[in-house]
């Protein structure tokens, strides 16, 4: 029987210590705020505080949308109804963009978000729920390379993306979502904000399952994990 080892989570920084054997990987993004963003040492008054925080909340929550969809529709006379959708999520609604916009419709969210002792529990709480109460925004797998190998792939399209995005504002919006890399930056997540975790696979000389057989048990595995968890960055 082949060992399966699960890996603590590793930040994209940190890609050089993932296992250099075949397996699985998943991404989460984790909710990363430092006090600049919401305590009143560093950011003024208690209300300006407040507005801060909801604004991370937000934009954080606005990166869980769901990817675009192309529609394309026919009627009779051949005639043809086409174009893109996209998410109306609540976040959005609120004024039509979900850019600036602080005000966060849940009552009981307002009044954790009001005080310094009780965004800094927040903020504890969802830290400590990570990741188990996070949905995965990724399933991946490698097994003609190594889960190394493969991450540092994953690495260097996201650092490079990131790049050109932080030098050109109209970059993000022309980004053609084929890949990982282009959905996680198309719709707003950092580079810092991802972790991977790996589920590595390594085979002993007595073990009974072949390369072939190896090959196969990582790609069923990644096409269940897919179906049951529907990551939202996915695609087949």
């Amino acid at each position: 029987m082949p060992n399966f080892c699960l890996s603590d989570p590793i930040n994209i920084q940190d890609i050089h210590l993932a296992p250099d054997v075949p397996g699985l990987y998943v991404w989460y993004a984790r909710f990363e705020v430092g006090k600049a963003d919401w305590h009143t040492d560093y950011v003024g008054n208690n209300l300006s505080a407040d507005i801060a925080f909801q604004k991370c909340i937000k934009r954080h929550s606005m990166k869980f949308s769901q990817q675009e969809m192309y529609i394309n529709a026919k009627a009779n006379f051949s005639i043809e109804w086409n174009g893109t959708m996209k998410e109306n999520s609540l976040f959005r609604r609120e004024n039509g963009t979900g850019n600036d916009h602080p005000e966060i419709i849940l009552d009981e969210l307002a009044k954790v978000t009001e005080k310094n002792h009780t965004r800094s529990a927040l903020i504890n709480c969802i830290s400590n729920s990570f990741p188990f109460f996070s949905s995965p925004l990724y399933i991946g797998l490698a097994v003609e390379q190594t889960l190394k190998e493969r991450l540092k792939q994953h690495k260097k399209a996201l650092l490079d993306l990131w790049e050109r995005s932080s030098h050109d504002k109209d970059f993000i919006d022309r980004i053609v979502p084929l890949k990982f890399a282009d959905r996680a930056i198309k719709l707003g997540f950092r580079p810092d904000d991802l972790y991977c975790y790996t589920l590595s696979v390594n085979l002993f000389p007595e073990d009974e399952l072949t390369r072939d057989e190896l090959k196969s048990l990582i790609v069923s595995a990644e096409w269940i994990l897919n179906r049951w968890t529907t990551p939202i960055l996915g695609r087949r």
